[in-house]
Order: C-alpha cells, then structure tokens, then sequence
C-alpha cells in the first residue's frame, strides 16, 4: 500500500517558522535559570542603590553634608557610566553629618549607608528604640551625639559598634546604669562623658577599656579620688575631669 502523502509536502505554516523563528530565542531550562537570577540581583542592587541615593538626597536636603570615599574607574564601562549616573552609584559614603533637630526618621532608615566610618548627629532628638539599626553599620568608627536625647538604652545599642575608636556622648540622658555597657567597647580611643549626671559608682566597667588614649569627665559628679583610681588601671589614659 502506497503513502497517499507526498514525500516534499511542507507543512502550511512551515515559511512562517522559518521566516520568523529567529525572533524566538532557544533557552535551555538552566540558561533561563541563570538569566532569572542575574536579573533579580540586579534588581534588588539597583533598588538598594536607590534607597541610599535617596537618603543622601534626603540628609543633604535638610542641610546636612556628606562625604565620599573616591575610588579610581575600573574600566571603560564604567568610566562611561560614571559620565551618566550619580556618583553616589560608584563611591561609597564615608561621612554624614546631619543638621535636623528630629532624627527619628533618618536613624530608622540609617542601616542602608553601611559604608559609613564617621557620623554626626549632635543637637538633636531621637527614639532611643530605633539606634538599634546603628548595629547595621559594621565599619563605623567615629560618633558624635553631643547634646542629644540619647539614654541608657540608645547607649547599649551603640555599645553593640566594637570598633568604634571615638566617641562623644556629652550633655546627654545616660546614667550610672548605662556605664556599664561601655566596656564592650574595646577599640575605643577617645571618649567624651562631660555634662553628664554620672559619678563614681560604676567607672570600674572603664577600666576595661586598655586601649582608651583620653577621657573627658569634665562637669559631672565624678570625685577626684575616681579619678585617681581610674588613672591607675588607665596610666596611658589622659583622664580629664575634677
């Protein structure tokens, strides 16, 4: 019995394949895959990039200042992209300094500049619940919060920053209580707690601190004779005070 199909029959919308197959890209499962995930991480790097770029905006907004860490091209491309973008995409931050009275809604957001190595935030108030986003800030070494709202439970998030090597933390709402977390500071090197309602009961947790170089106590309820006994677990330790 004979096919009654003709051997070079083709198929009706066969030159329609032909003509615009190429259109059509030829994945397999594993390149999507790959695609796929490419795709999501630079997604979620442009957005993060975004939520900084904003916040910079943001602080600088409210006459505040900020500081990059300028790093050379590391190629044409991005020499090229850095003619069109901001330069917040291609520098990380290094310093902020913030001007507002009410800080409450940039400590929240603080996290996403884990660039950061120096922070200002003096004069101001804040939730001392929300300094808990500072933990999130791995390279921070400097912090002023002169003449702030800070208290002892804002004192025992920054105290969760070992690598802070200055702090100033005068004129503000700490305790005797709140010295303690102190100790766990063991990088640091300049410490500022003039104008503070602190006295002699608890400056033992101080002298864990063997890398501390100066020390300001200067106006607050700590007795010479506190002093002293700092000054002989501390002899490198230039200790300011009564």
């Amino acid at each position: 019995m004979s096919d009654s199909t003709p051997k070079n029959t083709v198929h009706p919308n066969a030159k329609h394949r032909s003509r615009w197959g190429w259109l059509v890209p030829r994945f397999s499962l594993k390149s999507l895959l790959i695609l796929t995930t490419l795709s999501a991480i630079g997604i979620w790097f442009y957005a993060r990039l975004e939520g900084q770029r904003s916040l910079i905006q943001w602080i600088t907004r409210q006459g505040g200042k900020c500081e990059y860490r300028y790093r050379p091209s590391s190629g044409r491309i991005e020499s090229w992209l850095r003619q069109r973008l901001p330069e917040s995409y291609f520098h990380p931050l290094k310093k902020a300094k913030l001007r507002t009275q009410n800080n409450d809604e940039i400590v929240e957001r603080l996290h996403r500049l884990n660039s950061l190595v120096w922070l200002r935030m003096d004069n101001s108030e804040f939730d001392n619940r929300r300094l808990g986003n500072l933990r999130k800030l791995k390279l921070l070494e400097t912090l002023y919060l002169h003449n702030t709202s800070l208290n002892d439970l804002g004192l025992s998030h920054i105290c969760k920053l070992p690598q802070l090597k200055y702090l100033r933390i005068g004129r503000t709402q700490i305790t005797d209580e709140g010295i303690q977390h102190l100790r766990l500071l063991r990088s640091l090197e300049t410490l500022y707690l003039n104008d503070n309602q602190i006295s002699d009961k608890e400056l033992q947790y101080l002298t864990e601190l063997k890398s501390l170089k100066c020390l300001h106590l200067e106006n607050t309820k700590v007795t010479k004779e506190g002093v002293d006994r700092l000054k002989q677990s501390l002899p490198d330790c230039l200790i300011l005070g009564p």
